[in-house]
């Protein structure tokens, strides 16, 4: 009983601390019109930038150059080639939780399970980490609102559904990006692991049709900063050497 009401006032407090991070204004629904943006009708989480982060400065501290016209990217795209595995590497990355369920088999894979402060602390980076990297990339999403292969041409037909937002970065590989790193910090033993699979994960969403190669170049490379910042604020705070992790399997 002392220890739930230890987390529960744990949880109350940080109820209380970020009670106001999520921005309560409401979209004016003003979009762009020059041609060879994004449009769509519902475009999701379009003033996300607005929201107070965790670690980084602002949502726009890591805000990349605007994308290219999108014409290489585009050939490169029509010219692709799929294969069974292609499809499978896209569909995969598409309906898997991946790096969520990648954390929980680790944690359990280096006995963590029996060491709870450790493991909630993992979690704990790792929903942080999730949180300013999705900000991050949503700034830069609307920043610019760049426009998605079945848009630019209309004739191409993705392999999926594109999501309702704009296309630039990916959103999906910033996360890569950022887990990747952040994994890799955690379990060093693994990194070339981790590297691998977000490597995987961004070239999913070309596979599938759904994203320019440029956005998912600028998403990894977006997610790597804020994993570098999130890792130093860690190493920061002096809490480094627990999560420094030896194989304990």
């Amino acid at each position: 009983m002392q220890v739930l009401n230890w987390v529960k006032k744990i949880a109350e407090d940080e109820i209380e601390q970020t009670k106001n991070y999520i921005t309560k204004a409401v979209w004016d629904r003003k979009m762009p019109q020059k041609p060879g943006l994004w449009k769509g009708d519902k475009p999701m989480a379009p003033i996300a930038s607005l929201n107070k982060t965790v670690v980084l400065d602002s949502s726009s501290q890591f805000r990349p150059d605007p994308p290219p016209d999108f014409k290489k990217d585009m050939a490169e795209l029509k010219n692709f080639k799929q294969t069974f595995m292609s499809q499978a590497n896209a569909f995969y990355f598409a309906s898997q939780p991946f790096w969520e369920d990648l954390l929980h088999k680790k944690i359990f894979e280096y006995n963590l399970h029996l060491n709870p402060p450790r493991a909630a602390q993992l979690y704990a980076i790792t929903a942080v980490s999730y949180y300013d990297a999705f900000i991050a990339c949503w700034d830069a999403k609307y920043a610019y609102w760049g426009i998605r292969p079945n848009q630019y041409d209309t004739t191409y037909k993705p392999l999926m559904q594109s999501p309702p937002f704009p296309g630039y970065p990916s959103g999906h590989v910033a996360i890569s990006g950022t887990m990747g790193d952040l994994y890799s910090y955690f379990f060093p033993t693994e990194r070339a692991y981790f590297q691998s699979k977000a490597k995987d994960g961004a070239e999913s969403r070309f596979q599938a049709g759904i994203h320019f190669r440029t956005d998912n170049e600028v998403g990894l490379e977006l997610g790597r900063k804020v994993a570098a910042v999130i890792i130093q604020k860690v190493k920061n705070d002096g809490s480094d050497n627990s999560l420094m992790l030896k194989s304990q399997k």
